[in-house]
């Protein structure tokens, strides 16, 4: 019985690490990206599409534009988490006030 909990132990701890350098690996590609100027087109808070947490059902939808080698684009990602296909969550009133602080 005590080997199963050894094996589970080991795949739990190579799975945190896995997962741990692949945040790692992403963070450090967008550390390297070029800074542009972006031009937010709408800003709003939005109830989260995978919401099962009452303490933050909320998300932040910031849509912007930018432009890149003459070329125009669109994009809605802001936080790290987003390029994982997750979401951070917010109450209403959190995320009224972090839309408050960014640019018009």
């Amino acid at each position: 019985m005590n080997w199963i909990y050894i094996i589970l132990y080991l795949a739990i701890g190579f799975a945190s690490i896995f997962y741990g350098l692949k945040i790692l690996k992403i963070y450090i590609n967008v550390k390297q990206w070029t800074k542009l100027k972006a031009l937010i087109t709408n800003k709003s808070v939005l109830p989260k599409k995978l919401s099962n947490s009452s303490r933050r059902p909320m998300r932040v939808s910031i849509e912007y534009t930018y432009e890149f080698n003459s070329m125009s684009y669109k994009n809605d990602k802001v936080f790290l988490v987003e390029l994982l296909n997750g979401e951070r969550g917010f109450t209403t009133a959190t995320g009224e006030k972090f839309l408050q602080t960014l640019p018009n």
